[in-house]
């Protein structure tokens, strides 16, 4: 029988460094993010202003928590992903997020206290790494 290599040095290194940039790129981060919502106004530390209102930037891969805090009950949407959150008045609750889909989504109230009124609070912006 012949002694025959299925693998041969170059090939070996070409192939381990081709998982390891794949397994890297699709790798994420961890954020963390803290928002308070008072008056229907959102706003915390690590977010920027961007038309108007406040907008989480994340990269796609990464995973995102939000710790949200209110001073009024509500139930929070976050469009694209369709996860929500039930808040109760001067509660906290935990939004968790691993960011798959780029771009910029919504996070709505939907309704504050007894009202039904949508209202569009801050924007998940996710870019791509």
């Amino acid at each position: 029988m012949r002694n025959t290599k299925i693998f041969s040095a170059p090939l070996f290194c070409f192939c381990a460094f081709m998982l390891l940039m794949v397994q890297t790129s699709f790798s994420g981060g961890s954020q963390v993010f803290k928002i308070e919502i008072v008056n229907q106004i959102a706003t915390g530390p690590k977010v920027e202003k961007s038309g108007g209102l406040e907008v989480i930037r994340v990269s796609k891969g990464d995973f995102v928590k939000i710790f949200w805090k209110s001073d009024q009950k509500t139930e929070l949407h976050l469009h694209g992903y369709n996860i929500k959150t039930k808040l109760l008045a001067a509660g906290e609750s935990t939004m968790v997020v691993e960011a798959k889909a780029t771009g910029r989504f919504s996070i709505e109230a939907h309704g504050f206290g007894n009202s039904h009124k949508h209202k569009t609070l801050i924007y998940l912006e996710v870019l791509p790494r």
